[in-house]
């Protein structure tokens, strides 16, 4: 436990098993704070020392801090309680309201738990009497950050105030206090200094500079939303029909089929998540992946020729003309509801890494980046979807190859240390052999995993399928689709030694601020080891992951499925081209809610968007093997076994600690089996197909 003691005024208290302070504030430096907090507090930034404490237990130390916006900030909590956090010291930016900060009519009197030498990286959070955690939503209180070898804060650095012509600050209406924030510690094992921060690579001045971007990487992010949403409003002169809205007119060469599908995949989940899948534990995520590149070849085998066997605008088409209409409109309300909340979330993920490196709130980086995917998705159809994929992927993938790079210039040692790292920690274990159904990321459960899951987005998805209707021919679709799972391995190998680098990294820099959630690692290594440019070009690189709309092919399977079959029978082209353009902006809409409301979210993005696709896609694909592979089944059987698996998925869902991974294989066997079976008891002959 840690020691708990007293500190008042500037006494010196000894500790047994741990570390003693004083702090100093009088109620001339309280007072005057509440305005001051607003505009010193966000460049205010307290940095450590990471040199080695004796091994002793018994340590002492004494400091000052006089009066500044810091000082204040210290001295204005009553206590602290331990979380676990990486090995550093920082105080996070402000600005805090001034209500937290109460005058004291005389020396501030403060408890403090100062954790002994034994416990390793322990963060100190502050802690607010009376006050809910944290005090305002979404904003996390102020945290002081200590490990063994941190035995104090050693430098607070704020930028000089202007000085009052009083040189005091006797009201909040006053001019800024006159003296820039200064701490001094001195320890048993020698005062830390400056350089030692430097050269531990705690909290250097450069990387504190870091924490915000520079107008160069707004000027690089903005520009790029405005140029890729130009592009994508180029197509709309060759929007006229609905085939051409939602199909590009069968005209996409295979090459760009590849591209599109490995763009349509690749998400901000994959740029920030799956580097921090690698940091947090190893490279087994890639079990996953060979499913991907098996279940594609099934794709190709079993759903591709059956697409391109008449003129259809969405996949659901298929189960209309195999089973009937109650088969359909089942599966493609499933798929409306889970790709909105699916893309939602990669919504959110988009925004979450903006907001972190500008600071701008996540609701309004959701609402800016989703604006920009309804504009030029409206207006530029399916080919401003697919040809800006084609743009975005070398985009984002150059960006990749920037912070790879950056990376690797940056860890002592290079290349061989990122190796001695990562083995010494486990980081290239790629098999894992295990036969738990709790883990996602086991060999059984990566491969039927990852086949069940492709076989589903690529195979039954409209949001990809309808990639696939948009090649010339079923040849040059299946020719793109396989190709699309040698580049999408090979780019998850780079991702995953990406989060080994960063693993590695962070050994010898510690992270500057503690992380909510692994997945702002890449986002806080962008905005603190980065240059001027490189940053932004990096931010636009995950922007141009997410700008990969679902929306055209939601708003295909709307029209098509829904309007055109029950609403309006003898809409005209013009009519359904400006349905189709209002109910893209509709599930536009609905996405950027959902990915509001995942602020709340507690899982790894990545966990919880591959969960959601998997919830009631099993079904889905049941019924497509069905009626691919049983031409006996009838829509009654079929209907039957797609509620059965719905069935089963919820307890599962609900109850069992099952991995997402098994959840498609296991609805979509479900189904089967159900309308297997009821065939069995009740034969008859289909009605369709």
């Amino acid at each position: 436990m840690p020691a708990m003691m007293t500190i008042a005024g500037a006494s010196r208290a000894p500790a047994t098993s741990a570390m003693s302070a004083s702090l100093t504030t009088s109620t001339r430096d309280l007072w005057p704070m509440r305005r001051m907090m607003r505009r010193m507090m966000p460049r205010t930034i307290c940095a450590s020392s990471s040199r080695s404490t004796p091994a002793m237990p018994r340590q002492t130390a004494a400091g000052t801090i006089a009066r500044s916006p810091m000082a204040v900030s210290i001295t204005s909590w009553s206590t602290f309680s331990t979380a676990s956090s990486p090995a550093a010291c920082r105080f996070a930016p402000g600005p805090w309201p001034s209500a937290w900060i109460t005058p004291r009519s005389s020396a501030s009197r403060q408890i403090v738990f100062v954790p002994p030498a034994s416990m390793p990286r322990t963060c100190m959070r502050g802690s607010y009497p009376g006050v809910p955690s944290p005090p305002v939503s979404g904003v996390p209180p102020p945290d002081l950050c200590y490990a063994p070898a941190v035995s104090c804060p050693t430098q607070v650095r704020a930028p000089p105030p202007r000085r009052s012509p009083r040189g005091g600050c006797p009201s909040t209406r006053r001019k800024k206090c006159t003296r820039a924030a200064l701490a001094t510690c001195h320890g048993s094992a020698g005062p830390p200094s400056t350089r030692a921060v430097s050269s531990d690579r705690a909290l250097d001045r450069r990387s504190v500079a870091r924490m915000v971007l520079t107008w160069v990487d707004y000027l690089v992010i903005g520009g790029y939303l405005l140029a890729i949403t130009a592009f994508g409003s180029y197509f709309a002169r060759f929007q006229k029909t609905t085939r051409d809205y939602f199909l590009t007119g069968r005209s996409v060469p295979w090459w760009a089929i590849c591209f599109t599908i490995v763009a349509t995949e690749t998400s901000t989940l994959t740029f920030i998540s799956v580097p921090a899948t690698a940091y947090g534990a190893d490279m087994t995520f890639l079990q996953l992946v060979f499913g991907y590149v098996i279940g594609r070849l099934l794709v190709s085998g079993l759903f591709i020729p059956a697409y391109f066997r008449g003129d259809l605008v969405t996949s659901y088409e298929l189960l209309q003309r195999r089973f009937g209409p109650t088969v359909k409109n089942l599966s493609a309300i499933i798929f409306l509801i889970t790709r909105s909340l699916a893309d939602g979330i990669r919504l959110f993920a988009t925004a979450l890494v903006i907001s972190v490196v500008t600071h701008v709130p996540v609701t309004w980086a959701v609402v800016v980046i989703g604006a920009a995917m309804i504009v030029y998705t409206v207006r530029g159809g399916a080919s401003a979807v697919i040809w800006t994929d084609v743009v975005q992927l070398f985009v984002y993938l150059a960006g990749a190859a920037v912070v790879f790079a950056s990376l690797l210039a940056l860890i002592p040692g290079g290349w061989p240390e990122v190796l001695r790292a990562g083995s010494a920690a486990g980081k290239f274990r790629v098999f894992d052999f295990s036969t738990t159904l709790a883990r996602p990321y086991t060999f059984w459960a990566g491969v039927i995993g990852g086949i069940s899951i492709t076989l589903s987005t690529h195979g039954t998805d409209q949001f990809l399928v309808q990639r696939l209707l948009a090649a010339r021919s079923p040849r040059e679709a299946s020719r793109g689709l396989v190709l699309s799972g040698l580049l999408v391995l090979l780019q998850f190998v780079l991702f995953l030694l990406i989060g080994v680098m960063l693993f590695t990294y962070y050994q010898h820099a510690p992270l500057p601020r503690a992380l909510a959630r692994n997945d702002e690692l890449l986002p806080t290594f962008i905005v603190t080891a980065l240059s001027h440019g490189a940053a932004g070009f990096i931010v636009a690189a995950i922007v141009a992951a997410a700008l990969s709309p679902s929306i055209n092919a939601m708003a295909a399977t709307t029209v098509n499925d829904f309007y055109a079959k029950y609403y309006r029978l003898d809409a005209d082209e013009r009519t359904l081209m400006r349905v189709s353009r209002i109910w893209t902006v509709i599930w536009g809409v609905v996405q950027i809610g959902v990915a509001i409301a995942a602020q709340w979210m507690r899982q790894s993005v990545l966990d919880a968007g591959l969960a959601v696709l998997s919830y009631a896609s099993g079904s889905v694909l049941g019924a497509f093997l069905l009626g691919t592979l049983a031409p006996s089944i009838t829509e009654g059987q079929a209907f039957a076994g797609m509620l059965a698996g719905l069935a089963v998925m919820t307890m599962v869902w609900g109850w069992s600690p099952l991995a997402f991974t098994w959840y498609i294989f296991i609805g979509a066997s479900t189904t089967v089996a159900v309308a297997w079976l009821a065939h069995t008891v009740s034969p008859s002959r289909p009605m369709h197909g």
